[in-house]
This record gives C-alpha cells, structure tokens and sequence, in this order.
C-alpha cells in the first residue's frame, strides 16, 4: 500500500512537471493527479495550451500595434513619426530583429548612415539572416551605395569591433571623457611652450583659462 502511495506521488510530480509551460501551471496540475489520477493530469496537461513565450521573433501585442502603426508611416513616408513608433515598439520587446531592422529601413530613408549600419548590425545580433533582403529592398538603397558598406558585409553585415551590448555610437559619459582627455593634452602643450620660453606666465595663465573653460 505505501509502496503504491509512493508510486501515485511520484508520477502525479513528472506529471504536473509537464505543467511549467503550460497555463495550468505545475502546482494546478499536481493537485488533479493526486486528487484524481496521474492519467487524468496527463489528459489535462496535454489539453493546456501553452504559455506564450515572447522571443525577439515573437512581438508582444503591445509591440505589435505600435509596429503596425510604425510600418503604416514609413509606407507613408513619415520616417519621423515611424521611427518614433518602432522605438516604442521596442521597450516591449529590447531584442527584437524584427523591429530593428524596421529602424535600420527607417533610418536608411532618413539617409542616416551610422544609425542605420547601427540597426542593422543590431537585427543581425538578434537572429536577422535575410541579407537578400538588405541586398535587394529599395529601402536599403541609400545605405548600399555608402562608403564602408562593402567592408560591413564582409564583416557579416555587423560593425567591425563592435561587440554585443555595446553602442556604435559614443555615450554622453564618453564624449566627456574624450573632452576631458583633449584638454590635459591642450595643458601639456601649452605648459610646454612655457618651458620653452615661447610664451610668458601671463599668456600662459590667460590660455589656461580659456581651455578649462
């Protein structure tokens, strides 16, 4: 009897395992195998659909209505209004290809260089193959004739040096980083001229002011 008690609890648990991805959910099923049979939670897993799971493939429906709407105004050629519904689209779903290369259309209308090479190089880093696609679409034709293009398809149609998670172009903590950078080597140069005798103390304290600045 215990041996059979043992049994029932074991094959209710791989039963209601089934469940995880379903909409039924593990614990929904464990009950109906223990209350009824492992069977019957068996039936009952196999008639739960399952949960949907959204994938840079898959759009939620938030994203997907403003996709729509995004695709409705770039027909219309309101890449403006367009780019801003598919960047919308896009805190739905961070790792979509499917909209990153929308905004790779986009900003190749606008004749945008770096920001298309950027979107496409993002499509491709989530799943986008279809290279036909950017070969052959009218949309893509501005970013086709540009110089760096041959090198970025070698490059598996990615931004060479670019790894993933970075941008392709400069954060504002980067640029202040290089400002930063330009004015110690303005200092340094100045600071020589000095030593040499080139300018006097004044001119020097004058110039110094105006580089920090």
């Amino acid at each position: 009897m215990v041996i059979l008690i043992l049994a029932w609890i074991v094959l209710s648990i791989v039963v209601a395992s089934l469940g995880k991805d379903k909409k039924i959910g593990f614990g929904g099923l464990l009950v109906i195998c223990i209350l009824f049979s492992p069977l019957i939670g068996l039936l009952f897993a196999i008639a739960s659909p399952n949960i949907q799971k959204y994938t840079g493939a898959v759009l939620t429906p938030e994203a997907t209505q403003l996709y729509k709407k995004g695709i409705q105004k770039f027909n219309n050629k309101k890449y403006d209004e367009a780019t801003e519904l598919l960047n919308e689209a896009l805190k739905f779903n961070p790792k979509s290809k499917t909209i990153f290369i929308g905004l790779a259309e986009c900003y190749s209308r606008k004749q945008d260089k770096e920001k298309t090479f950027y979107y496409i190089d993002k499509a491709v880093r989530n799943g986008f193959n279809n290279f036909k696609y950017i070969q052959q679409q009218s949309s893509f034709q501005f970013i086709r004739r540009q110089y760096g293009f041959p090198e970025f398809v070698k490059n598996g149609y990615m931004k060479k040096g670019i790894h993933e998670n970075e941008e392709t172009t400069k954060t504002p903590e980067s640029e202040i980083n290089i400002k930063q950078t330009d004015k110690y080597s303005q200092l340094e140069k100045l600071a020589e001229l000095k030593e040499k005798g080139i300018i006097n103390e004044e001119e020097f304290q004058a110039e110094k002011a105006k580089i920090l600045v």
